[in-house]
């Protein structure tokens, strides 16, 4: 009984530590993710911005084609 039970105190040690190792990578990812969700919103902001200035040079080409083309 006795050795069953130290058994059983040593399962749960290593469980205990598996959990908190994994709730340390669940805190990192989180964090990992945060940062990425930043970028990404920047990425877009760029992106956009980009759009509308190629959609304004565009108009300015558009304007200066003679219309015999």
């Amino acid at each position: 009984m006795e050795e069953r039970l130290i058994d059983i105190e040593i399962k749960l040690s290593y469980q205990q530590d598996m959990i908190n190792s994994l709730n340390d990578t669940v805190a990192l990812l989180n964090q990992q993710m945060s940062a990425q969700q930043v970028q990404l919103r920047a990425l877009i902001q760029e992106i956009e911005r980009l759009r509308c200035a190629s959609n304004a040079h565009l108009g300015n080409i558009r304007a200066e084609i003679p219309p015999h083309y």
